[in-house]
This record gives structure tokens, sequence and C-alpha cells, in this order.
């Protein structure tokens, strides 16, 4: 009887741990996806500011 208990409470510290695991790696994917899109965010407003700069510069030498 002792002995399986033991092996339950085993089996649920196992589960746990997997569950943080897996906790943390959506936590990560999360984290990363996000970074993605405010890298993205970022290139977008610089080619709309190097569009704008170059529109404003153009005219002036032609």
């Amino acid at each position: 009887m002792l002995k399986s208990l033991k092996k339950e409470l085993r089996a649920i510290k196992k589960t746990k741990s997997r569950a943080l695991k897996e906790k943390s790696k959506k936590i990560k994917k999360e984290k990363k996806n996000q970074i993605k899109k405010v890298k993205d965010e970022i290139k977008a407003l610089q080619t709309m500011l190097n569009t704008k700069r170059r529109s404003k510069i153009s005219p002036r030498y032609i």
C-alpha cells in the first residue's frame, strides 16, 4: 500500500513538471511572436519614413 502511494506521488509530480514545462514553452512562443510583430511594425514604419524622405527630397533636385 505504501509503495503504491509513493508511486502515485511520483507520477503526480512528473505530470506537474510536464505541465509547467509546456506552459513555459507556450509563454516563450508567445513572447517570440510578440517580438516578431514589433520588429515587423518597426520595419514597416522605417520603410514609410524612407519613402516619405525620398518623396520630399526628389522634387528639390528635379
